[in-house]
């Protein structure tokens, strides 16, 4: 899948799925575009552990690439208590 594709499909989910991080995000002008292409790129093997890595890669041949956009979701719900810096550069920064 695209990864413009995903990255809309992560802003619109995002939106209901975790609402709070979605307007924090809104509120400091971060999109997906700004960090869902270097999860995706890497297939998030800079962000993760390696064990949480292959289990992902598992799931992501398994199901296919619509897995991708599901797995950045649950990255963001995970970190969603971490989400809420009053600076858009710290925010970036645990993003990446």
């Amino acid at each position: 899948m695209e990864c413009q594709k995903v990255s809309c499909v992560v802003h619109v989910s995002s939106t209901f799925l975790i609402a709070l991080v979605y307007f924090n995000f809104k509120q400091h002008q971060i999109s997906p575009r700004e960090y869902l292409p270097d999860w995706l790129i890497s297939l998030f093997l800079e962000h993760l552990p390696f064990e949480a890595c292959a289990r992902l890669w598992d799931v992501l041949v398994l199901e296919g690439d619509s897995f991708l956009y599901r797995a950045s979701l649950g990255i963001l719900a995970v970190l969603e208590p971490r989400l809420f810096f009053p600076d858009r550069k710290e925010l970036l920064e645990l993003l990446k």
